[in-house]
């Protein structure tokens, strides 16, 4: 749980802090799942929710870095669609695969409280999982990883060309 105090922390400090701070990350939250829901139109058609997603995902400046959330973000999934990968390569049987859901629920639960990767790959492997069950989409792997790349990309484009400033005000905050 967050204490108010570490809160206020974690925002930007001067000269954009407190309700400033905010609209400035919705601005830049909402250009970015634009530009997102855009690229996905053009390489997915309707179904492309990924990428969007993703974006809402690793856009979080206050949980931290944006670069190392854009960085674990591509690792996760990227470990995640090849463990899920192994798996259904080795068997389509049902029990199987819900045993496999279990197995990675387990690995996203402890990586929620520990790591941002472990996290992702989790979460990655159990909606594949989930999607498999419903027929074979193994093809959805190498575009659900570009997606994730683009995603993040997108993310760092904007946070560091717009808000180019955001981690030496983070760190004069953390040092005042």
């Amino acid at each position: 749980r967050v204490r108010p105090d570490e809160a206020a922390v974690r925002l930007p400090a001067l000269p954009w802090h407190g309700r400033a701070a905010q609209v400035r990350y919705a601005v830049l939250l909402a250009a970015c799942v634009l530009v997102a829901q855009l690229c996905a139109g053009l390489l997915h058609g309707p179904r492309g929710y990924w990428l969007p997603m993703t974006v809402a995902f690793v856009y979080k400046p206050d949980f931290g870095p944006v670069l190392r959330r854009a960085l674990h973000r591509c690792a996760g999934t990227l470990v995640g669609v090849a463990a899920i990968g192994a798996v259904t390569l080795l068997t389509t049987d049902a029990y199987v695969l819900i045993g496999a859901v279990a197995a990675f629920g387990a690995v996203m639960a402890v990586g929620v409280r520990h790591h941002y990767a472990l996290a992702t790959t989790g979460l990655t492997a159990v909606v594949f999982v989930l999607v498999d069950m419903l027929g074979d989409h193994r093809a959805l792997y190498s575009a659900r990883i570009l997606d994730t790349a683009l995603a993040a990309a997108i993310v760092l484009v904007a946070h560091f060309a717009l808000w180019p400033a955001s981690a030496a005000e983070r760190a004069a905050a953390q040092t005042e």
